[in-house]
């Protein structure tokens, strides 16, 4: 009786599991069987995969021998092979053509290896996933798939933006720490948080920089391109499903500089959408540049900030009005206090 595609899918991802018993880490077989399902649930547009792996039984000696149980682990390879291999349907099609014309003792030795292919084939894939998500300095950008849309220029600027939000974060804590002796850092907090100063109020800004600094110097950050030429369409949307099962799509161009979903968060997990915005106005250097947008909108993501008021005059104008304490609460004024320090940071862009 033939299988059903969702059963032969099954059987081929226990025995991707299977193929790793008695070899590697314990956990091994749970990883890759987890990582190929994660690669079916994220491209669930490519169609036909039950069918690329189907593929009929043994013929002689290989059928006399009762070794039937080992064709599960050649669709298992030709699965995994089109998921986390990244083969297209034709690959597949090929190496399941030399499976099935195998026969006797060469089809039971090329069942045998198979196990040790589905093994290969996951190790270079995770091998893969730790240098791609792995930042080669501290504070370097993971770059999420959309930014195949972009220009080349803007993204070779994302990782000097980062390194110079994290040189920019690094000065403004030494600032913060020298407040209470130092007159002239006094002013500048009290100009962008509270005149006249409070123990509260440093605390405040302290808190939310902390968090951030320690996120943007050394934690991975996975950028998203929604530019001019973002995708549009649902197949090629790099928004991680998990976000997407909470309603955050972030699907297209957007007409802002950034934004993140504050409310949708992973532990461990820090995600910024770059909006036409920050393509078209965010400079390199001074206010407003590339590196502030960036630590805009991981106050928002660590901390909860809000968006009171924007540009420095009103941003600053909060200090002074009605609602003092809306200055310690608003996103720009953590932009642009940061900035501030601009003349003690010396990241160069390509």
């Amino acid at each position: 009786m033939a299988k059903k595609a969702g059963d032969r899918i099954s059987d081929a991802l226990d025995h991707i599991k299977r193929a790793f018993a008695g070899r590697g880490s314990s956990t091994d077989g749970d990883k890759a069987k987890g990582a190929t399902w994660d690669w079916l649930e994220e491209h669930q547009d490519v169609k036909g995969i039950s069918g690329l792996i189907s593929i009929g039984g043994f013929r002689g000696l290989f059928k006399d021998e009762g070794k039937t149980e080992l064709r599960q682990y050649q669709r298992a390879y030709l699965l995994i092979e089109r998921t986390l291999g990244g083969r297209s349907d034709a690959d597949v099609r090929g190496l399941k053509t030399h499976l099935e014309t195998a026969t006797g003792k060469a089809a039971l030795a090329s069942a045998e290896s198979v196990k040790t292919d589905i093994r290969s084939v996951y190790y270079k894939w995770a091998d893969k996933q730790k240098k791609k998500e792995t930042p080669q300095i501290f504070g370097e950008p993971i770059l999420a798939p959309s930014f195949q849309y972009a220009s080349s220029l803007h993204r070779t600027n994302l990782a000097p933006a980062v390194k110079r939000a994290s040189q920019l974060l690094t000065q403004a804590w030494i600032g913060l720490a020298r407040v209470k002796m130092d007159t002239h850092e006094k002013k500048r907090f009290e100009y962008y948080f509270a005149k006249p100063m409070t123990d509260a109020a440093l605390t405040k800004v302290k808190d939310v920089l902390k968090a951030v600094h320690d996120v943007v110097c050394a934690r991975r950050i996975t950028l998203y391109y929604r530019g001019d030429k973002a995708p549009t369409t649902l197949a090629k949307n790099d928004t991680p499903k998990w976000l997407r099962d909470q309603g955050a799509n972030a699907l297209g161009p957007d007409d802002s500089y950034g934004f993140v979903y504050a409310d949708v968060q992973r532990p461990g997990e820090y995600h910024v959408f770059l909006g036409k915005d920050f393509f078209a106005d965010a400079s390199r250097h001074g206010k407003d540049s590339m590196s502030g947008v960036i630590i805009h909108e991981m106050t928002h993501l660590l901390k909860n900030t809000d968006d009171h008021a924007y540009g420095e005059a009103d941003a600053h104008a909060l200090v002074t009005g009605p609602n003092k304490a809306q200055a310690l609460e608003n996103a720009d004024n953590y932009e642009y206090f940061v900035e501030s320090f601009q003349s003690k940071v010396t990241t160069k862009f390509g």
